[in-house]
């Protein structure tokens, strides 16, 4: 039986097309009469919103000018966060007063709420807010808030402060500590019943923290993750890309669900220098074998045996002759640091080390910082997110002319040990790879060519080199910045180290506090605070969201290793992080400096040992403090910016211990 065709008639179109128009019509209007609804404002863009037209250092500024554009209400899009603001005296006394009711609940903003919990007096609202406001006003009177009582601590504490500005006998001070310390002092009164001491140590850690974070509140780098808190989408240009924030979620992503978040991503810089190619930017079953035979090889050659240690331990006399050749004079580490470190991947990459004044070993050593700065400067950023565009200006010019120099390196060395290669006397990487070519060379496909050689070898060279060295180099800033730490890490080396004993890995366990303020250097640098990109191979079910495949994710480790749930000072340099009551050592799961899971850093226990041995033995040898005419308070801590956060430059002096 035949079926039966239906063919629409003149009528039947006519209608449909009447109805698409009526529908159509219906969603205009209804779209005027909601934007009608709402103040006017600019036009928000996907996703960011406004956030194009706001400077996040300085907002208020910004909405001046909106202000100035839209009148006294006008609403703006923070992301995808509607706000309305109400600006100008008129405007501001009507709602806030002429409609108090209508405007006097708190908004829910995700910070202030991680910090309150709904409770206390300002973040709160309802009936909770009511009584606990009216009790606080209540009780605030009853201590005097508007009587002479008040007035009383208020001249009491002014005596004080008038004495501490006079002591400065009219050199330059800053006020900022001692100002708070004096404020602090009259509501201190009221709430615990006594002030105190501007020199009280506690007292000046508590105000100093209040300042910092009242500081962090509103900075950018806090903006985005809370506001939008675990994991929040945002767009780079047109690249779409996923942040996973905080411990608890980034341990979720990366190690309980490993399989999902596994794939590196694929950026633009990187494929460049990788072609998809070696150890860290690979995927894939090729990224499982060449893994799988480079972390043997580390192991087979020493990795987190006593073997490599001793390649360590020989590194650090060399290192500690050219400090000590200075003679108590200013220098800069930071060429002199990479190239002893470098030496111990190059000793297990190559066979050998190198001479700290081989002028090509040095070239390679500053075309790898250079690149590492160039990695992370806006140009390079820009060719990642429109590398059509950028490649037409060029940006990555000089970022490719330094990768080709490194390269030209590599590659004369691979083809020298090829021509004497040795089954029988294997001394390096290299030479195993081509062991395992020669092994592999009856099948008919292979992860073991020789462009994966090339840039495997380059991968543990880069890594090995900049990260340790970088980490060192915060190290030795940050004990000259804080001697007393410096001072009690020696007291302990001298307890467990005999004179003229080179530190061994073993020691560690007997070390707790210099164990300590070396995870704590790692957590405070926080060298590589945005990790290196992943992707997803399939759609991901994550925390209630719904991944894309090939969604680029970053594992936001910045957030990690400064989480508030985990850490107790976060902001600070606190070596008290990782030691008990007891003044043991301890272990904390949010300590992710090598990342974690599948892609964790392959040269994790390599590092480990590095910072160990070479920070100790420094340490043991010299006393680190700032050059003449630099104090401690003149030591900044601030980052210089590329791929890796590295200390900015400076000067170091040390002075033999023995």
């Amino acid at each position: 039986m035949a079926g039966l065709t239906y063919v629409p008639t003149r009528i039947d179109l006519l209608l449909y097309f009447t109805i698409c128009i009526l529908l159509l019509f219906f969603w205009f209007k209804r779209s005027k009469k909601s934007k009608e609804k709402m103040p006017p404002g600019p036009k928000a863009l996907p996703i960011i919103g406004n956030l194009n037209l706001v400077d996040l250092k300085k907002p208020h500024k910004s909405l001046m000018k909106l202000h100035e554009k839209y009148g006294e209400i006008f609403t703006i899009h923070f992301g995808p966060k509607k706000t309305v603001v109400i600006a100008g005296y008129r405007a501001v006394k009507d709602a806030l007063i002429n409609q108090a009711g209508d405007f006097g609940e708190r908004a829910d903003t995700p910070l202030f709420r991680l910090v309150s919990e709904g409770k206390g007096i300002a973040l709160t609202n309802g009936e909770n807010w009511k009584a606990i406001r009216r009790f606080t006003l209540s009780t605030l009177r009853d201590f005097g808030m508007g009587k002479k009582t008040i007035e009383a601590r208020i001249q009491d504490e002014l005596i004080p402060l008038l004495e501490n500005f006079k002591s400065h006998n009219e050199k330059p001070f800053d006020t900022d500590i001692i100002m708070n310390c004096a404020v602090s002092n009259v509501i201190c009164s009221i709430i615990f019943g006594e002030r105190f001491e501007y020199n009280d140590a506690k007292f000046k850690k508590r105000i100093r923290l209040l300042g910092e974070n009242e500081k962090l509140a509103g900075s950018p780098k806090m903006v985005l993750h809370e506001k939008y808190g675990e994991i929040f989408t945002i767009h780079f240009g047109p690249k779409k890309i996923v942040v996973i924030a905080g411990y608890r979620a980034v341990k979720d992503a990366l190690v309980n669900q490993a399989d999902d978040f596994g794939e590196r991503a694929d950026t633009p810089l990187f494929r460049l220098v990788s072609g998809g190619k070696g150890i860290v930017f690979s995927n894939g079953e090729h990224w499982k074998a060449i893994r799988r035979f480079t972390l043997s090889t580390l192991r087979d050659f020493g990795m987190g045996k006593k073997t490599i240690e001793a390649r360590i331990q020989d590194e650090l006399i060399p290192l500690i002759e050219n400090f000590k050749s200075h003679n108590e004079k200013p220098f800069d580490t930071d060429i002199i640091m990479n190239c002893a470190v470098s030496n111990v991947i190059c000793s297990i990459i190559f066979g050998e080390r190198f001479e700290y004044n081989d002028t090509k070993f040095k070239k390679l050593i500053r075309l790898l910082g250079e690149n590492e700065k160039l990695a992370g400067s806006p140009k390079m950023v820009l060719f990642n997110f429109f590398p059509r565009i950028a490649s037409f200006l060029g940006n990555h010019k000089q970022f490719m002319q330094n990768f080709d120099d490194v390269k030209e390196f590599v590659l004369k060395r691979i083809k020298h040990q090829r021509q004497v290669f040795d089954t029988n006397a294997i001394s390096g990487y290299i030479d195993a790879y081509l062991l395992k070519q020669e092994q592999e060379s009856t099948k008919a496909e292979t992860h073991f060519d020789d462009e994966n050689l090339m840039y495997s070898v380059l991968d543990l060279f880069g890594a090995g080199t900049e990260t340790t060295s970088t980490t060192l180099r915060w190290g030795i800033l940050l004990m000259m910045k804080y001697p007393e730490i410096q001072k009690k890490i020696q007291e302990e080396i001298r307890t467990q180290i005999k004179q003229g004993q080179m530190p061994r890995a073993d020691d560690r366990r007997n070390m707790p506090y210099t164990e300590a303020v070396i995870h704590e250097v790692q957590r405070f640098a926080n060298i590589v605070p945005m990790n290196l990109s992943h992707t997803t191979p399939n759609d991901v079910y994550f925390r209630g969201y719904c991944i894309p495949k090939g969604t680029e994710v970053i594992p936001f480790l910045t957030s990690v290793l400064h989480d508030k749930t985990q850490w107790e000072t976060p902001n600070e340099f606190n070596p008290n992080h990782f030691l008990d009551s007891n003044g043991k050592f301890v272990k904390r799961d949010a300590f992710m400096p090598f990342s974690a899971g599948r892609r964790a850093c392959v040269g994790e226990s390599l590092a480990k040992m590095e910072l160990f041995l070479f920070f100790t033995g420094l340490l043991q040898a010299f006393t680190f403090y700032p050059p003449p005419g630099v104090s401690r308070e003149d030591i900044s801590l601030e980052p210089g910016t590329g791929f890796l956060l590295f200390p900015l430059p400076h000067l170091v002096c040390v002075k033999l211990n023995y």
